[in-house]
């Protein structure tokens, strides 16, 4: 091999680890975008409801409800957020995401629905209903943190 072939060798094979190195490089952002992306979708899924739980009292806003009735409604469209985020996660924190996704609602096997029986306050009591709203919340906001999205 004379040195003009070795050099278009040479320029050919460095011309497609080059290439290769971009394009793993392209995916590698692409990838971490999509994450991000997801990780702000889920967590917008969640700003409604953290925001009516922070309603602190009936006479602040006529959109008070009780925590069971905010977390029953909106159980929909949380589970579908958090069924989208788990797609962009690994295996790991995806069983992660699901444990503290079950520390807000338990799933009833008997018949196959959530049940947020653990908020339900009986007889009006506001001082219980408070105390049931932040563990609400702060359960809420650790499964939030998982997304990192700053």
């Amino acid at each position: 091999m004379d040195a003009a072939t070795a050099g278009i060798v040479g320029s050919i094979s460095g011309a497609i680890i080059g290439a290769l190195i971009a394009w793993l490089a392209a995916v590698f952002v692409l990838r971490k975008q999509e994450r991000y992306k997801a990780g702000a979708e889920f967590v917008c899924a969640f700003i409604e409801l953290q925001r009516l739980l922070k309603i602190r009292h009936p006479n602040h806003s006529s959109e008070y409800r009780s925590t069971y009735s905010l977390l029953e409604d909106n159980y929909v469209n949380l589970f579908r957020a958090v069924l989208r985020y788990k797609q962009s996660l690994s295996v790991s924190n995806s069983e992660k995401l699901e444990e503290k996704w079950n520390e807000i609602c338990t799933f009833n096997k008997d018949h196959q629905m959530p049940t947020f029986k653990e908020y339900e306050v009986k007889d009006s009591n506001h001082e219980s209903e408070m105390k049931v709203r932040d563990k609400a919340l702060s359960r809420i906001q650790n499964l939030l943190d998982m997304a990192k999205v700053k």
